[in-house]
């Protein structure tokens, strides 16, 4: 019996070791290609409004309104986030490039604008849609969309993301604005 409780014990302990490591691997790909050396956050919608003054700051190169949600590709078919939606960052697409640093493989983040969304390349390669062409996507939120694919990126694998207009994105949250900056 003593045995079996050790055992029981041991496989508990592990369990929760490896959940802690996955949330902590989870969280650290969730920052790593924000190449920001600062994050403004406060009540929806305040960061934004004060984007015009960080940006006139010296110091500053570049600055977007961020938010982060989620939601589904439902067409084409999007196998790989059945039962969980996709991570989604809203951004100023004249911007991403300079606060993110995930490497553009075809498109311009400049053009992420209006109804659009930037996908992982792989993730464009296996619905098979390019530059211009339209995907439905479904918002957190229960609205959907027909989205233009501005343009495909790589991004780290396993921790995939799709980036939309904040505007866009801010639109289907309940907050209906970004809280950082």
């Amino acid at each position: 019996v003593t045995g079996a409780t050790a055992l029981v014990f041991g496989i508990g302990a592990g369990n929760l070791v490896s959940a802690s490591m996955l949330t902590t691997a989870a969280a650290d790909a969730q920052v790593q290609t924000i190449t920001a050396d600062a994050m403004v956050t406060g009540p929806a919608g305040a960061a934004a409004a004060r984007a015009a003054d960080i940006m006139a700051l010296p110091e500053v190169d570049a600055a977007t309104p961020f938010l982060a949600s989620g939601g589904w590709i439902e067409r084409p078919y999007d196998a790989s986030h059945r039962d969980s939606p996709w991570p989604v960052r809203g951004i100023d697409g004249s911007q991403a490039q300079e606060v993110l640093s995930n490497r553009l493989v075809a498109g311009s983040l400049a053009d992420l604008s209006g109804s659009s969304v930037a996908l992982p390349s792989h993730t464009a390669a296996d619905l098979g849609v390019d530059i211009g062409d339209t995907v439905h996507f479904r918002f957190g939120d229960g609205e959907g969309d027909e989205l233009r694919v501005a343009a495909t990126f790589d991004d780290l694998p396993g921790y995939e993301n799709l980036l939309l207009p904040v505007e866009l994105l801010a639109a289907h949250t309940s907050a209906r604005a970004p809280a950082a900056l």
